[in-house]
């Protein structure tokens, strides 16, 4: 089955990470695009019950606390917990 995974990056220490996801496309599109366009300022196309932040705390491997930023929806063929990208 594939599934779509809120994909982020962390600005401090540069680690690509997951953070839950849907297995339904145009769930995975719309989230992208509603992250989008409140980055711009237009606000959400759709309200969904699970958008993803456009910027999300990390906590770092040497202890630090970064902030990540939303990258997109990775598609992927397996269901798991969270991963790294």
């Amino acid at each position: 089955m594939k599934w779509y995974y809120m994909t982020f990056r962390c600005r401090l220490c540069g680690k690509t990470f997951t953070n839950g996801g849907t297995s339904d496309k145009e769930t995975a599109w719309t989230a992208t695009a509603n992250a989008a366009f409140s980055a711009s300022g237009i606000g959400p196309l759709k309200k969904l019950e699970n958008q993803p932040l456009v910027h999300e705390t990390h906590c770092c491997e040497d202890g630090s606390f970064g902030v990540a930023d939303f990258l997109g929806m990775k598609r992927a063929e397996d269901c798991g917990d969270e991963k790294e990208v």
